[in-house]
């Protein structure tokens, strides 16, 4: 995973989430523990994939660009990070698969 999309940690977070609900959904006897382990790695499988394909993506666009776009795409992270309502309503659409 890149850090261009800045979801890694996210996507860690809900691998935990739904980890736990597999294993929560086989200690309550809704399904066999391997069923339940099976099932989480499949779906982490496909969304994990898309966010790593989403991340080298948005790494590519980021570093092809040339130095100028980069330099003016650095300046306006920088500026979004110093603008609380701007970074919040930018963070909305970071994490989503």
């Amino acid at each position: 995973m890149t850090p261009y999309r800045g979801i890694g940690a996210n996507i860690a977070l809900k691998d935990a989430v739904r980890l736990r609900d597999a294993l929560l959904a086989a200690q309550r006897g809704d399904a066999q523990l391997v069923d339940a382990i099976g099932g989480y790695e499949a779906q982490m499988r496909d969304y994990g994939f898309a966010a790593v394909r989403n991340s080298l993506k948005a790494m590519q666009q980021m570093t092809g660009q040339g130095s100028v776009a980069m330099a003016l795409s650095r300046t306006a992270f920088r500026l979004i990070d110093r603008l609380p309502l701007l970074k919040r309503r930018m963070a909305r659409g970071l994490g989503e698969e």
